[in-house]
C-alpha cells in the first residue's frame, strides 16, 4: 500500500512514492536528510514544515484530512495511513526551519493510551473492611 507524496522545493518537484505506514516525522527525517540538507554551504535546517497547497480537500470516511496550510507539529507521531487511503497523491510544500530542534521531539507511539476510565466494578482493588462504630450510629 502505497502513497504518492509530491514534494516542492526550491521550484523543484520531487515525487516520493512511499508507504503509508511511516509516520510524518519520519517522512520529514528522511526529506530533510535527502532533499533539504544537500548542500554545505549554507546554515543546516534542523526541521522542515510541510504545506499542503492541494486544490481542494479530499475527505475520506473514517480518515482524518488535511487543511490548506502548514500541517500542525501534532501530528508527527501519526501515521500518513490516518489521513490518506493507498493509491492517493498530495501535494506538500517543504518550509524550512531553522529555530526548531527536530531532537526536542518525545518519541512515544500515539496508540497508547495513558490512562482511561476503568469502572469501579472492573478495577481490581481490594474492598476495604467497613469499621462500624455504635457511637457513629445510635440507635433512633
Amino acid at each position: 500500500m502505497n502513497v504518492k507524496i509530491i514534494l516542492h522545493l526550491n521550484d523543484t518537484e520531487v515525487i516520493l512514492d512511499i508507504d503509508e505506514d511511516i509516520r510524518f516525522i519520519d517522512l520529514k527525517k528522511f526529506i530533510l536528510k535527502k532533499y533539504v540538507n544537500i548542500t554545505d554551504d549554507k546554515k543546516e535546517c534542523k526541521y522542515i514544515d510541510l504545506e499542503n497547497i492541494n486544490e481542494k480537500i479530499t475527505k475520506n470516511f473514517g480518515k482524518m484530512y488535511f487543511e490548506k496550510g502548514i500541517l500542525p507539529r501534532v501530528f508527527d507521531n501519526f501515521n500518513i495511513s490516518k489521513f490518506m487511503d493507498n493509491n492517493e497523491e498530495i501535494n506538500f510544500k517543504i518550509i524550512e526551519v531553522y529555530d526548531y530542534d527536530i531532537n526536542n521531539i518525545i518519541d512515544k507511539p500515539i496508540n497508547k493510551i495513558m490512562k482511561a476510565y476503568v469502572p469501579p466494578s472492573k478495577r481490581k482493588e481490594v474492598p476495604k473492611d467497613f469499621n462500624y462504630f455504635e457511637e457513629d450510629f445510635p440507635p433512633l
